[in-house]
């Protein structure tokens, strides 16, 4: 019957597909720095994992493999490459296909990490622990300081259990869930896998707000034209 309804639908929508659309920086879980001392760096020949928690959805963008800002580091302590993927704790199984570094495929460096691009997945609330296999990484228990990493939390998405997170090591060939399992201070234990990952929007309270805004609309509108009863507005 009029125009104006129609300006509040559009509105909203633009609102929703707004939010939606909107670029989010990628958050680093374990931002490792470069240059770690030297005396930490170890050419561990298996699985090193670290622990983490999921409170709130989250998409993982990449994946990153700690290189000490060196990519020719990615050709790894079996010189067959330096392999990352995220394990479920509750599954023992991974969560998405793995990705393999190498000196001349590592995507992109961030600090003392290179980190390659996924397809996004998500990772619901629950344990998790980020694997890597051949990483020459940095071990701040050989002696050389602690781990210099910024644990970023995307604004409490996820958390690392400070200060009993767990690490986790074995010697196999192939990547896989590590079975030895302790409760190493400082946290974390390693520099070696990481990843880059979102929070992920809620979209129940778009959906509502945006459904208020049309709904307050068109009562607006209607109560304008006339006195129509409640149960049929005249628009």
């Amino acid at each position: 019957m009029g125009r104006k309804p129609s300006i509040f639908v559009v509105l909203a929508l633009a609102l929703l597909l707004g939010h939606f659309g909107q670029a989010h920086a990628a958050i680093i879980a374990f931002d490792n720095a470069a240059a770690q001392a030297p005396a930490g760096i170890q050419n561990w020949k298996g699985n090193l994992g670290l622990d983490f928690t999921v409170n709130q959805t989250i998409s993982v963008t990449a994946l990153g493999a700690f290189d000490d800002g060196n990519p020719a580091d990615l050709v790894g302590t079996r010189a067959n490459g330096v392999t990352v993927g995220i394990y479920s704790l509750s599954t023992s199984s991974l969560v998405a296909p793995s990705v393999l570094f190498t000196p001349a495929n590592f995507g992109s460096q961030v600090n003392g990490d290179a980190f390659l691009a996924v397809t996004p997945f998500n990772l619901g609330p629950g344990k998790y622990t980020v694997v890597s296999l051949n990483d020459p990484n940095f071990n701040s228990g050989l002696g050389a300081g602690p781990t210099n990493v910024t644990l970023n939390t995307g604004g409490g998405s996820i958390n690392f259990n400070v200060p009993t997170a767990l690490s986790r090591y074995d010697s196999g060939t192939t990547l896989d869930l590590p079975g030895t399992v302790a409760n190493y201070m400082p946290v974390p234990r390693f520099a070696a896998g990481t990843f880059e990952f979102e929070p992920t929007p809620e979209p129940n309270s778009l959906f509502l707000l945006c459904s208020s805004l049309v709904a307050g609309g068109f009562l607006g509108l209607c109560r304008r034209r006339g006195s129509a009863p409640a149960s049929t507005p005249v628009c």
